[in-house]
């Protein structure tokens, strides 16, 4: 008689959670909030631009000085949310990856920015997964949970 075990694989989570597109106006700024795991609590968080993933350019990091009137990100490591800044929006500035961890490991996260001529429209976050870690952003409605391990 064979005894069968099960084999339970456990995966932990590494992941950053942000929004997936977001509409603004020429001229004006915006602040993005990302969300990650615990194991990235240490880690440097970057602002990648750029559509593709292997073609981005770093614009700013939490261990670069700030001295850019474009970019800016900091780093609130007890609520585990980075929060980039871009500042002057144009119409070249459209595609975005918020990133954490070290060369040939860097978890990341793609958002799109639509910069209008016109009014801003409202935009939703969504998020898959569950958690209790609330983001408040003012004068934006969101909607779903965030899981950051």
């Amino acid at each position: 008689m064979f005894l069968t075990i099960p084999i339970l694989f456990f995966r932990r989570i590494c992941s950053i959670t942000t929004v997936r597109q977001v509409s603004v106006k020429t001229g004006k700024s915006i602040s993005i909030p990302c969300l990650y795991s615990s194991e990235n609590t240490d880690k440097v968080k970057y602002l990648c631009k750029g559509y593709y993933w292997d073609f981005c350019t770093f614009v700013a990091q939490t261990n670069w000085p700030q001295n850019s009137d474009k970019f800016s990100i900091t780093d609130d490591k007890t609520q585990r949310i980075f929060t980039v800044t871009i500042s002057k929006l144009d119409k070249s500035n459209n595609d975005f990856w918020c990133v954490s961890g070290v060369p040939r490991s860097y978890i990341r996260e793609y958002f799109y920015l639509s910069v209008t001529e016109g009014e801003s429209k409202p935009f939703k976050v969504f998020f898959e997964q569950s958690t209790n870690i609330k983001v408040q952003i003012p004068n934006i409605r969101t909607t779903g949970q965030v899981n950051v391990n």
